[in-house]
């Protein structure tokens, strides 16, 4: 991407943030301090997040030497130089990102490590939940994410099971999660330490394009979860009742998705996507290993 191409995304990005959020913008000049360009840290944030959709890559987390930038033509400057680096290697794929996810040391895990994972789990089905809604937001009328939202919220697929769900009790999945949570305690630095994560990884999910969070849920619906919940069921133990409770949602998803036909994955295989989606990936398999240290040791 040429420099002027660079510099043209970043205010187009900044216009339509700044729409959305109801700001106005100062007349934008490469001098104008970033803290004068009208935008909070919230809709920096939000920009961020969609220049690393657009770019692939975000300059104030790779770059070895990392320095704030403090006005616009520094922060532009800072996309500008990430950018001629890129060719030296080649981005990941969503596929890529998820072996990656598959590859963590899972069968090394103890009991209470699944119940770290179970809680990091909880921030990835809020963020499921979420997709699948603006998805039907965006194509209300079809009949296939119709199906899927009915085997994903308001269902009772999950139930019963013991001190989550009463027999025929209808929730979201996120909802039994957050039941399931419940079944174990979690030292006070744990739960502060994942529910940062967790906060961290719902933060930069919403800030995504709306486009990028429906192709993510063929990836995850069509063997991309599947593959991802076959390598956690490799812990060895699940004794626990939050243990057992969370096996049981990971087992059943299995089988809700597995089907080449009738399946999750086939009800939302029609949303092609592409690798833009890997930013998501990405972020979940960052949400994990920062929960569960001993995923990456």
């Amino acid at each position: 991407m040429v420099e002027r191409d660079i510099r043209e995304t970043i205010i187009e990005q900044i216009k339509v943030i700044a729409m959305e959020q109801g700001k106005i913008l100062a007349p934008i000049s490469d001098e104008l301090d970033l803290a004068d360009v009208g935008l909070d840290s919230l809709g920096f944030a939000v920009l961020v997040v969609r220049l690393e959709d657009e770019f692939r890559h975000d300059p104030f987390t790779t770059s070895e030497a990392i320095v704030i930038p403090k006005t616009f033509g520094e922060f532009v400057r800072a996309y500008e130089d990430a950018a001629k680096e890129i060719p030296s290697h080649k981005s990941k794929t969503y596929h890529d990102v998820i072996d990656d996810i598959c590859d963590l040391n899972w069968s090394q895990l103890n009991e209470q490590d699944i119940v770290q994972v179970a809680w990091a789990y909880h921030a990835f089905s809020v963020q499921f939940r979420e997709c699948l809604e603006v998805a039907l937001r965006l194509v209300p009328n079809d009949a296939q994410l119709i199906r899927l939202d009915a085997g994903e919220r308001n269902t009772d697929n999950l139930s019963p099971w013991p001190e989550v769900a009463a027999p025929g009790e209808k929730m979201h999945h996120d909802e039994f999660m957050r039941r399931t949570l419940k079944l174990s305690k979690i030292s006070t630095e744990e739960r502060r330490m994942i529910t940062e994560a967790g906060y961290k990884y719902l933060v930069k999910s919403r800030a995504m394009l709306p486009e990028i969070k429906v192709m993510a849920l063929t990836t995850y619906e069509d063997g991309g979860l599947e593959k991802v919940f076959r390598a956690i069921l490799t812990a060895p133990s699940w004794n626990g009742e939050l243990q057992r409770a969370f096996k049981h949602f990971l087992v059943k998803h299995i089988e809700f998705d597995s089907d080449p036909t009738e399946g999750h994955g086939a009800l939302c295989r029609h949303l092609t996507p592409d690798d833009r989606v890997a930013l998501l990936w990405v972020a979940f398999r960052d949400l994990l290993v920062e929960a569960v240290p001993r995923l990456s040791r």
